[in-house]
């Protein structure tokens, strides 16, 4: 099974080495900074109209990548973290959730990988909270292409608690050397084949991967639920 990170070998005009991005890029915003179902419907409204900044291939139904970044959901959080986790979750503010994309199939390096991951966090003086595991539907409506599927990571969230004396500021700082600690641990242990962290704020979370725009929500289920709401 291909691994979510590879690229093509090197081959006749093409060089991986050559790769680089080019997106569109929507903005949607209440100017109230009151979160709202709305905003997040009216943004997945804008991307499904983005569709011609993406390419697919020779499958129609493999996109070559989107998502959608939103201010943390967190009425949605509570209400999935208490009944899926039995978690109560801290004041809005006081915790951060990130996706972690793993190896799908291979459960005992993704363990390993989570360890890994909670000592870290624990090192670096916060709290482990729990992890999800991300319902995503690759089946639904018309499925995902089979390329796609073919490299389709396992994933699952990470809920981290601020530690008692950390100050907004500080806690995204640790946030971010948490991040960074984790890339490079695991690069070091898996080379190429390691984890991938796609967000870990307590700002923001982004919903992504190999997809056409107009798939995003139909394979995340989050998304999909009226109390995922942002500003």
């Amino acid at each position: 099974m291909p691994h979510f990170d590879d690229y093509p070998k090197a081959q006749g005009l093409y060089n991986p080495n050559l790769e680089k991005d080019a997106c569109g890029v929507g903005f949607v915003a209440d100017l109230t900074g009151q979160p709202s179902r709305r905003t997040v419907v009216d943004a997945l409204h804008v991307l499904n109209h983005l569709t011609h900044r993406g390419a697919c291939g020779c499958e129609q139904e493999t996109g070559d990548g989107a998502g959608i970044l939103c201010s943390i959901p967190h009425t949605f959080f509570q209400k999935v973290c208490k009944a899926e986790m039995g978690l109560d979750l801290p004041e809005k503010g006081r915790y951060a959730a990130g996706i972690f994309f793993f190896e799908k199939g291979n459960d005992a390096k993704t363990a390993e990988s989570k360890k890994m991951i909670d000592d870290i966090v624990k090192e670096l003086g916060q709290k482990v909270l729990g992890w999800r595991k991300l319902p995503v539907r690759p089946t639904h409506n018309k499925g995902l292409g089979a390329t796609a599927l073919a490299c389709e990571p396992y994933m699952e969230q990470l809920f981290i608690g601020a530690s008692d004396d950390a100050k907004a500021e500080q806690f995204e700082a640790v946030l971010y050397m948490i991040r960074r600690k984790a890339a490079i641990a695991g690069r070091a242990k898996y080379g190429e084949k390691n984890f991938y962290v796609c967000s870990l704020s307590s700002n923001v979370i982004t919903y992504k991967g190999m997809l056409k725009s107009e798939q995003v929500m139909e394979y995340f289920a989050d998304l999909d639920d009226d109390d995922f709401h942002s500003h």
